[in-house]
């Protein structure tokens, strides 16, 4: 025999193998349907996205919740720094003396500390004299863990 006729006869018992190989993993199970774990996969993902979607929509709102509470609470401060500090935002903004913006030295002798300031205020509110002790309010800790009454 030719070599090529070995060739034709391996080709040959290939292809009857393969055939024969598809057809008993059909029989016995190699072909099952599997459909329902797709679809039961499919339907986690579905679930388990709009979780997410939902986690963060909510985290939107809070965020949005959360900017407009911060509004509020600066709109506060400042309108309260005004009424109550006799301040007003030009008072603020602009330099107490313009002719120190060139000269640091000057201008770091001439800034007040944060102390100073409470004693100014507190000046302010007890009628031009600072107050002895600072006043003590309790923390929001201390509060809730206080027994109710």
């Amino acid at each position: 025999m030719t070599p090529v006729i070995w060739i034709i006869i391996a080709a040959v018992s290939a292809v009857i193998a393969l055939l024969a190989g598809y057809f008993i993993g059909n029989k016995t199970g190699g072909g099952v349907d599997r459909s329902d774990e797709i679809a039961k996969q499919k339907q986690e993902n579905d679930d388990f996205r709009g979780d997410v979607r939902e986690h963060f929509q909510q985290t939107a709102a809070i965020m949005s919740r959360m900017a407009e509470d911060y509004r509020d609470m600066h709109q506060h401060m400042s309108q309260g720094a005004e009424r109550l500090a006799d301040m007003d935002r030009e008072k603020l903004a602009a330099p107490s003396n313009p002719q120190s913006l060139g000269n640091t030295d000057e201008s770091k002798k001439e800034q007040t500390s944060p102390s100073q300031l409470g004693s100014a205020m507190d000046a302010k509110v007890n009628g031009g004299k600072p107050s002895e002790t600072p006043s003590q309010q309790p923390s929001d800790a201390a509060v809730k863990s206080q027994p109710k009454k």
